[in-house]
């Protein structure tokens, strides 16, 4: 788990890219939420079209 004060912050934008698949991320501005990093390709997720 990594925490961060929002995602909007430089902090967040320079390491989420270096964050590891299946890892979390919580941010102090959103208390009750969690994001959990998924690698859709192997999952359901890969058949959602944007």
């Amino acid at each position: 788990m990594t925490a961060y004060l929002d995602r909007s912050a430089a902090q967040f934008k320079k390491t989420v890219g270096s964050l590891a698949w299946g890892s979390f991320a919580w941010f102090a501005a959103e208390p009750d939420h969690l994001v959990e990093l998924i690698d859709g390709s192997s999952g359901p997720l890969c058949k959602l079209k944007p």
